[in-house]
């Protein structure tokens, strides 16, 4: 029998599958209503031809197992390509499995233990700062928010207020205090969802009902204050997958909220201690 409070994953489309069915063997009703559209970026040339050169660093970095999906979309690893100098970090997981299942060796990959209390910048910091040192290069491979594409694009656009630092610009900060020479590629954008007007009409009853909600990311949040900017959010329940994450519900004004790891196991608990 499915336990009364119902559920609202937000997490991209195709990162929910398993978490849906996990929650689900727990007695939950669930449903995911993603407030992020990830979708890839068209590289420029010059990217093209850095990435036709990956001897140039010692370190390639993966903020996300989105990262890593839509690198190695958009660029077709050469026949005897060596990658043997090479390490891949790996923010979490996620994204070190990503990577093992497009080829990287286990041994060549950085990522915070399965133990670790976070997996985030700073805690892949702890694992993979000694192996990087001052003249030597990196590449980033991330995300861009659309807002900060529009940003780009025109530089009088607004800074868009309530939206944590990314743990990236952290880690980027790190490295360029050690002296580390970074380089960015922007593979992907995160888009605010297409929801359809029933979604919109139910989500008010979905906040204020006893529904919990499950947040892995600050711009969810943000983006869902979008779509409902005169929603009361005293009455909402969260679970959120980071501190930073957390702060943003609480600024909202988000009634109760619930600090998880992001892992299955550790939202379930979360989620048995709010029902």
């Amino acid at each position: 029998m499915a336990l009364s409070s119902k559920i609202i994953l937000t997490r991209p489309a195709h990162e929910s599958r398993l978490w849906i069915e996990g929650i689900e063997s727990a007695g939950y009703s669930v449903v995911n209503w993603a407030l992020i559209e990830v979708l890839p970026l068209t590289l420029q040339e010059n990217q093209i031809k850095a990435l036709g050169d990956l001897s140039a660093y010692v370190a390639l970095i993966f903020v996300s197992s989105s990262a890593v999906e839509h690198f190695f979309k958009s660029f077709n690893m050469k026949a005897g390509l060596s990658i043997s100098g090479l390490t891949f970090w790996a923010t979490g997981p996620g994204t070190a499995q990503s990577l093992k299942i497009h080829g990287i060796p286990s041994t060549q990959i950085v990522s915070p233990s399965p133990t670790a209390p976070q997996f985030d910048s700073p805690q892949l910091w702890t694992v993979a700062s000694q192996l990087v040192g001052a003249g030597e290069k990196v590449l980033m491979i991330r995300g861009a928010d659309s807002h900060s594409l529009v940003a780009k694009e025109n530089q009088d656009q607004p800074v868009i207020e309530n939206i944590a630092p990314s743990g990236s610009q952290w880690l980027i900060s790190k490295l360029t205090q050690s002296g580390v020479l970074v380089d960015e590629i922007e593979v992907y954008q995160r888009c605010s969802p297409r929801w359809s007007e029933e979604q919109k009409d139910t989500a008010p009853s979905m906040i204020e009902g006893g529904s919990i909600w499950v947040f892995s990311s600050s711009l969810s949040l943000h983006n869902l204050g979008q779509i409902l900017p005169h929603q009361d959010w005293s009455k909402g329940r969260a679970v959120a997958t980071h501190k930073r994450i957390a702060q943003t519900a609480i600024e909202m004004g988000w009634g109760v909220v619930h600090e998880s790891r992001p892992t299955l196991s550790d939202v379930l608990t979360s989620l048995k201690s709010i029902h």
